[in-house]
């Protein structure tokens, strides 16, 4: 659908941006701190932020200084920045990077929270869950499949809206009314239509059917 694909391609950019200003961001941080530009990188967007954490990797490995850290922590102003620095770059100071949800393909995510949804649903019975718990256990079992260290943040983030694109997709691919539906996302308060573009798991809720899955 139009709409579909307007907001899928919004989320998208939004993610490029950030990735974008980051990466600029660690650029100039390098120059103050170690007095030279940093190493040009190339590819995608996020490629190129990979890339820069490799690079920060290896120097920090060699001089064992956070205050570079630190200063990219300091930076301020764009809160999606903020979020991504926060997420790769622990409380002590240590560069941890944190895997990105734009790095999964949609079939991965999809196997993982079906196989999730099954786990659920034991007794084969429809089952209310709350988003934020059923998104966990999907990308703690979507990590370990994929070997990562840990897996991506769950919240109001820029991981959310990619997520809820795939699990839109789930409801049309599972979804056989009038007899039934195997996927279906609704307001935690079980009222009302979901909004179009929500940003907080919180407010959600699964209602998961596993004889439509």
């Amino acid at each position: 659908m139009w709409g579909q694909e307007q907001y899928d391609g919004g989320s998208m950019m939004g993610s490029i941006k950030t990735y974008g200003k980051a990466v600029r961001a660690i650029g100039e941080v390098w120059l103050q701190v170690y007095g030279e530009p940093m190493p040009k990188l190339s590819g995608a967007p996020s490629a190129r932020f990979s890339a820069a954490l490799k690079l920060i990797e290896e120097r920090l490995r060699k001089s064992q200084d956070t205050g570079f850290l630190e200063k990219l922590r300091d930076i301020h102003g764009d809160t999606d920045v903020e979020e991504l620095f926060n997420e790769n770059i622990s409380d002590g100071q240590q560069l941890v990077p944190r895997p990105d949800i734009d790095d999964v393909s949609p079939n991965a995510f999809k196997a993982a929270a079906w196989d999730t949804a099954l786990e659920f649903c034991p007794t084969w019975e429809i089952i209310d869950v709350e988003l934020s718990e059923f998104l966990r256990k999907a990308l703690d079992r979507l990590a370990n499949t994929l070997g990562w260290p840990r897996r991506p943040n769950i919240g109001e983030n820029r991981h959310f809206p990619r997520m809820v694109q795939w699990l839109r997709e789930m409801e049309e691919e599972t979804d056989w009314r009038p007899d039934g539906q195997g996927f279906r996302l609704m307001n935690a308060a079980g009222k009302g239509a979901v909004r179009f573009a929500p940003t907080d798991p919180r407010s959600l809720k699964l209602r998961i059917n596993p004889r439509f899955l």
